[in-house]
């Protein structure tokens, strides 16, 4: 089942992070097949240079397991795990 607090959590993430690296794009969606929220970053080619980033990444991802455990959102780069939908929300 959607939940909205885990995708107002998701939207604030994303914003805080757009708005600190303006070349970023995260696009996200519940997905009722998984019933879980996914979430996908790029540019890869960008990101993978960036160690500061990647650490902010994983310790955000890290803390919604530990919140949300098997509910928890999947997370990967340039949709490489998964395909969203063309209605998934954009944050740029």
């Amino acid at each position: 089942m959607k939940d909205l607090e885990v995708e107002r959590i998701l939207r604030q993430y994303a914003e805080d992070l757009v708005s600190r690296y303006t070349w970023l794009t995260i696009r996200f969606e519940y997905s009722e097949k998984r019933s879980v929220y996914l979430v996908s970053y790029s540019p890869k080619c960008l990101i993978s240079g960036n160690d500061t980033l990647i650490n902010e990444m994983m310790e955000f991802e890290d803390r919604m397991d530990d919140v949300y455990g098997d509910d928890a959102p999947l997370f990967c780069e340039d949709e490489r795990l998964f395909k969203l939908s063309p209605e998934a929300e954009v944050v740029r």
